[in-house]
Order: structure tokens, then C-alpha cells, then sequence
């Protein structure tokens, strides 16, 4: 994949847009675009996990 990650995403006016942009058997790359104000639950993972903000910001802490 050669592409620019501000081209793919969508922006959601209401809650969040998830787009799997690489699907390998050992790793997984989601897109989520957020609309302000959304959070996220919650959840567990059994792989490893990173979280790279590329436009706005964090409100809270990330715990991967």
C-alpha cells in the first residue's frame, strides 16, 4: 500500500467509521474516524496494539 492515510479517511458527522486497510494473518491495520465528542469503549485484544492519532487529538489515555 503507497497511499497517503489522510486519503482514506471518511469523516463521520455521527460516531465512528472503522476501514481495514491491511489484512495480514499476523497483524491488522483499522482506519477509525471519530466524530468529536465519541469515545471508545472498552476492549481487549489478544495482539498487540498501537494507537497513532493523525488529525485532533487525544482526550484521555490510551492504554495498549
Amino acid at each position: 500500500m503507497n497511499k497517503n492515510l489522510k486519503e482514506l479517511i471518511d469523516y463521520s458527522q455521527e460516531g465512528i467509521i472503522s476501514k481495514v486497510i491491511l489484512k495480514e494473518d499476523d497483524k491488522n491495520v483499522t482506519l477509525f474516524s471519530m466524530a468529536k465528542d465519541t469515545s471508545i469503549s472498552d476492549h481487549t485484544t489478544t495482539r498487540k496494539a498501537i494507537v497513532y492519532i493523525i488529525e485532533g487529538e487525544e482526550i484521555g489515555r490510551a492504554h495498549v
